[in-house]
């Protein structure tokens, strides 16, 4: 996904173009649509989630090797 993502930022650059802009908004959210959709297997918190804020939680780019609120090992491979 990522290769993606950077290849049409390369084109949107190079030809300022609304389409790949469109385009590369629609994969920017979808992405993050499918990152909002993985959660830690103990407590079902969103494993991209940093932190909260005011009791809003703060969502990150990338998930975390450890959940945030139980602290669970996330990198260790499912039964």
């Amino acid at each position: 996904m990522t290769a993606i993502g950077f290849i049409m930022g390369v084109v949107l650059v190079k030809t300022q173009s609304r389409v790949v802009a469109g385009l590369m908004l629609a994969w920017l959210v979808l992405g993050s649509i499918r990152l909002s959709r993985i959660r830690c297997p103990q407590c079902r918190t969103q494993v991209g989630e940093q932190g909260r804020v005011s009791g809003i939680p703060v969502l990150g780019a990338f998930p975390r090797r450890h959940c945030s609120r139980c602290g669970a090992d996330l990198a260790r491979p499912g039964p």
